[in-house]
């Protein structure tokens, strides 16, 4: 009986080293180098950035990419942005999706 006990115990404390390691914490996040889909349409190229395995994508690769997708997709494009969200304190992207038209 005493030896069950004694397992018992290991075994919550074994868990619970299982549940602290996995509460995420403010430190800083691990971030992937996302897949990018092409998507071609009549008079549109529309590219979707997305992370394979879950993770969040870098906001500097981020930067970094779009610009030579759109100069890529249509060399000479003046391009606009309709909507930069802000993002709350804590928060990553997941996914990112652009629209290069022709014109």
């Amino acid at each position: 009986m005493r030896q069950k006990v004694v397992w018992f115990i290991l075994g919550v404390l074994v868990g619970s080293l299982f549940v602290v390691s996995a509460y995420p914490t403010n430190r800083s996040v691990q971030y992937s180098i996302p897949a990018i889909q092409k998507i071609a349409g009549n008079n549109y190229t529309a590219y979707v950035l997305y992370s394979k395995n879950g993770l969040p994508l870098s906001p500097e690769f981020l930067k970094q990419t779009i610009p030579k997708l759109v100069e890529k997709s249509a060399p000479n494009a003046k391009w606009h942005v309709y909507a930069a969200p802000e993002l709350p304190k804590g928060s990553v992207i997941t996914g990112y999706g652009i629209k290069v038209t022709k014109n």
